[in-house]
Order: structure tokens, then C-alpha cells, then sequence
């Protein structure tokens, strides 16, 4: 190679974004909240695989701490469906269950457009597991900033959620 031609190698592999850490994983925060109760939320950190979903990043943090649990069932048209996180479980009678979010670099919150099976992580993006109940169509929604990433802004109507949707983790 010319001195010209190695300089613009190394100055390419400086300006490119650190997306991955020296072994290929990308780290992510996971966040557990309970908006009904209003607990503290916990925060845990984990990773994937580059390109790997967070069914796996989520597995990987169980089997690394002995304080982060969840349970999780196969639907067959949806896939992974989250059952539960550290022992609390989602009920149809109650209309609750687990929301996936993700809090964005700009601090907006967004739901996102898949569950725990097909969503990928970002670098050092921080996943909000939050314990949540669907509501009325016609009652006011607790949620007044969460985005829908699909389908644009919510307002502070969310409508119901089915128990097995394509918007639930």
C-alpha cells in the first residue's frame, strides 16, 4: 500500500462508529419497571451477539445473576411471548402484562414493533421491560410519551392491547 492510500485505511477505521466491543458483542442496558406499582426500576447490564436478538441478550443476563428471572412461552404465530420478569407475572383477568420499550438517545421512549424474538438491541441502548396494563378503548391511557415506532405518536389514548399482539415483548 502507498503511505496515501494506508492513511485513508486508518483514518476510515478511526472515523467509523465503535458499534461493536473488541469480541463482536454489542452491550445494552435492560431496565424492569412496574408502572402500575410504581417500584424502583432495576437496571441490568448485557449483550449480544452483533445482530443477535434480545431473546438471547435476556438469557445471557440470567444465566449471569442470580437477581434478573424471566419466563417466556412460543406462540406459534407470534414466537417468544414474555410470561413473567423476577416472579411477576402478566394475567388476562388483570389486563396486564410485560411492554417492550426502548428509551432512544434522544429520550424518547418507543414502543417497539417487536417482541423478544425478533427485536435486535442497539449499542448501549437501554430496553425498558415494563409491567404495564392494557387498557379500555374508552378509558385514558396512564402512557402520554411513548412513541409507537410504527405507527407514529401515540396520544394519551393507547386503546387495548391483545394478550398475544405484535406490540408485546
Amino acid at each position: 500500500m502507498t503511505p496515501p492510500a494506508l492513511l485513508s485505511a486508518a483514518l476510515l477505521l478511526l472515523l467509523l462508529p465503535a458499534t461493536l466491543t473488541d469480541d463482536g458483542l454489542v452491550p445494552f442496558e435492560v431496565v424492569v419497571q412496574n408502572r402500575l406499582l410504581g417500584t424502583t426500576p432495576q437496571a441490568y447490564i448485557t449483550h449480544v451477539k452483533f445482530g443477535g436478538i434480545l431473546l438471547g441478550g435476556l438469557k445471557r443476563l440470567m444465566n449471569s445473576t442470580n437477581t434478573f428471572r424471566f419466563t417466556y412461552t412460543e406462540d406459534p404465530d407470534y414466537g417468544p411471548y414474555l410470561e413473567s420478569v423476577n416472579g411477576l407475572a402478566r394475567n388476562d383477568d388483570d389486563r396486564t402484562y410485560w411492554e417492550l420499550l426502548v428509551k432512544m438517545t434522544n429520550g424518547t421512549i418507543v414502543r417497539t414493533n417487536a417482541g423478544i424474538g425478533c427485536y435486535i438491541p442497539s449499542e448501549n441502548e437501554e430496553v425498558i421491560l415494563n409491567f404495564t396494563r392494557w387498557e379500555d378503548p374508552s378509558a385514558e391511557s396512564e402512557i402520554s410519551n411513548v412513541v409507537d415506532d410504527q405507527d407514529g405518536p401515540l396520544t394519551t389514548k393507547l386503546g387495548p392491547r391483545p394478550h398475544r399482539g405484535r406490540h408485546q415483548s
